[in-house]
């Protein structure tokens, strides 16, 4: 996603039809992404939360889901006329980023720790 902010920026000089092109191509990979993401989450909450509140607790994922989206549209506004669309489109793939980071921090630093352990036995 940042990628597509930054290359933006660096292609907004080349033909409209290109740069149309280049990023619907991007925000088409974006999608597909976005279902690698979605289907697994959905298929962990299906699995977790117990069957009486499912259609509940699924209640209330949309329905935040779905209130969260206007509030973002209004803070991508005002800071796309205050700096520019391009800048903002960076600054928010960057701070998503930074939430997925913080959100399964132990679960990254987890693996980062197996990743060096088998590194540091490999080399042995």
């Amino acid at each position: 996603m940042v990628l597509i902010g930054f290359s933006s920026v660096f292609l907004i000089s080349f033909n409209a039809f290109v740069f149309f092109g280049l990023m619907l191509f991007f925000e088409v990979l974006l999608g597909f992404i976005t279902i690698l993401v979605n289907v697994p989450m959905t298929s962990f909450f299906q699995s977790q939360v117990p069957l009486n509140i499912q259609s509940r607790f699924f209640a209330l994922l949309s329905f935040s889901a779905n209130l969260i989206v206007p509030l973002g549209i209004l803070y991508t506004g005002f800071l796309a006329s205050a700096i520019g669309a391009d800048v903002t489109y960076i600054i928010n793939n960057i701070l998503v980023i930074v939430i997925v980071c913080f959100a399964f921090w132990k679960e990254i630093v987890r693996g980062f720790r197996a990743f060096l352990l088998k590194k540091w036995k490999m080399s042995k």
